[in-house]
């Protein structure tokens, strides 16, 4: 008798890239997304260059509050998770979404970042009156992250760094107490802010995270359309989101024009003129870029591959060569009107779907048939 081969163990390392590139771009589920990248270096290396598209949290059901659904409006499909680390109830709060992590608020101002892949929650110290959060970093890579914050009904900015025990506002001696914060981008350290009449701070977080240091301050010039917008949206009819947006290598800043009633057409009325519930609807976008060298922003009429996700999440940008299924030259937005999001039992979270630049039309791009939604969705956009 011939001796028995003896069996080896094959070391999964090992396997070439090529091959596990192929068995990673074939996995639909999140979860076994985050469980491949976790096996070993190799197969997390195999993933890097193979982005997850951009997802969208939905509220859980109110029978099963550990439970989150998300919503990849790509291809229409849902994934469930289960047994996350914190209860996500209505009087939650998600006030950002950044590097895969959201930013919660609850109702006794207690603030933590949840990572719903890795099922981990890192609290942070207690904070009120949040707009917005944004993320340096993903916390599971960078034990330096920083978190910014817009606060006190948008008129102060506040950082906290991992190790520090309390918040620590941003301010120079440009700052006044008249002037309000209206969107934060973090990119390599700088922190790009947007704040009143289209001017930005971008701030240098490289060199001291106990403070940081303030690169640089524009004001630019802008058409009429954005310098007198009220002349084109009424206030009493309307109300602007702005957002800033890093897109390439050029900022961009969008506006969003809300009306504060819409009929089911589509059209935009005075308070007390339609007989039935007319809620507040995004009707349009308008979309500048910075002229960095005359300080001017430059109306924008297509953002060609490009596509926008706007809301209370971090505002970014992904190429649609990257993301089949998303339509380029658009805009996907969720609701983030908190000045009227909670003033009626019959609406709120509802504003959210697809603007084209190509038609100017918006549309919705899932149909959750509800009116009020709470929380209100959120994107996540996974930076593993």
């Amino acid at each position: 008798m011939g001796r028995k081969k003896k069996f080896v163990q094959p070391n999964i390392s090992e396997l070439s890239i090529d091959l596990l590139e192929l068995i990673y771009s074939n996995i639909s589920s999140c979860i076994d997304m985050f469980q491949f990248r976790a096996v070993c270096s190799s197969w997390r290396l195999a993933s890097k260059n193979l982005k997850l598209s951009p997802l969208l949290k939905l509220p859980s059901p109110k029978s099963d509050d550990k439970t989150i659904f998300l919503l990849s409006p790509n291809n229409n499909t849902i994934q469930e998770f289960k047994n996350v680390p914190y209860k996500l109830q209505e009087s939650h709060v998600c006030v950002g979404s950044s590097h895969g992590w959201l930013i919660v608020l609850d109702k006794k101002s207690k603030f933590f970042l949840l990572n719903l892949f890795a099922r981990t929650q890192i609290p942070l110290p207690n904070c009120s009156n949040i707009t917005k959060a944004v993320l340096s970093a993903n916390p599971s890579h960078n034990k330096d992250y920083i978190v910014v914050s817009i606060h006190n009904n948008s008129y102060c900015l506040a950082f906290f760094g991992h190790g520090n025990q309390e918040w620590t506002e941003i301010k120079d001696g440009d700052y006044t107490t008249n002037k309000m914060y209206f969107d934060v981008v973090f990119s390599e350290n700088f922190l790009y802010v947007l704040r009143e009449k289209g001017s930005v701070d971008i701030w240098d977080f490289h060199q001291d995270c106990s403070f940081p240091k303030k690169h640089t301050s524009i004001q630019p010039s802008g058409p009429t359309k954005f310098t007198n917008s009220k002349r084109y949206y009424p206030i009493e009819l309307f109300s602007d989101t702005l957002y800033l947006v890093l897109s390439s290598d050029d900022i961009l800043l969008v506006v969003r024009h809300i009306g504060e009633f819409v009929t089911e057409d589509g059209g935009v009325i005075h308070e007390g003129e339609c007989d039935s519930v007319c809620s507040y609807r995004t009707v349009k976008f308008d979309v500048y870029k910075m002229d960095m060298n005359r300080e001017k922003w430059l109306e924008v009429n297509s953002l060609n591959d490009h596509i926008l996700f706007l809301g209370g999440n971090q505002s970014f940008s992904v190429l649609a060569k990257d993301h089949p299924g998303y339509k380029a030259n658009s805009i996907y937005f969720t609701d983030d009107y908190w000045d009227r999001i909670n003033e009626d039992y019959m609406y709120g979270g509802h504003d959210m779907g697809v603007f084209s630049l190509e038609d100017g039309c918006v549309k919705q791009f899932c149909e959750i048939g509800l009116q009020k939604i709470e929380p209100p969705p959120f994107w996540v956009y996974p930076d593993w």
